[in-house]
């Protein structure tokens, strides 16, 4: 079998069953999720804690954004992320950015 048709397989097994029992590294979510549609996104790591949209007048877009509670850990201090925050691009399907807070 081909290693690199491989990878996505065995991601996307690992992140199944691990996102239930245990946090992910940073690392491991963003590789998981960046790039995918919300809906892969559900199937990889899990429905959001809570979900926020923006709307621009000037633009006519909206934004959205998914927030995620102790679901990942910061690689220096070892210590649980208090808050995983992921954006969609301005059609609100793609993923074009994670943010990590510790608080």
């Amino acid at each position: 079998m081909n290693t690199k048709r491989c990878l996505p397989l065995f991601m996307l097994i690992f992140i199944a069953v691990t996102s239930c029992t245990k946090t992910l590294s940073r690392e491991e979510f963003r590789t998981a999720i960046m790039g995918k549609i919300d809906a892969d996104v559900i199937k990889l790591v899990g429905r959001p804690d809570d979900t926020r949209e923006t709307y621009s007048t000037r633009d006519t877009y909206s934004s959205k954004m998914w927030i995620y509670f102790k679901k990942t850990n910061d690689p220096v201090t070892k210590k649980t992320d208090g808050t995983t925050v992921v954006s969609f691009d301005a059609k609100g399907n793609t993923v074009t950015g994670i943010d990590y807070r510790a608080n």
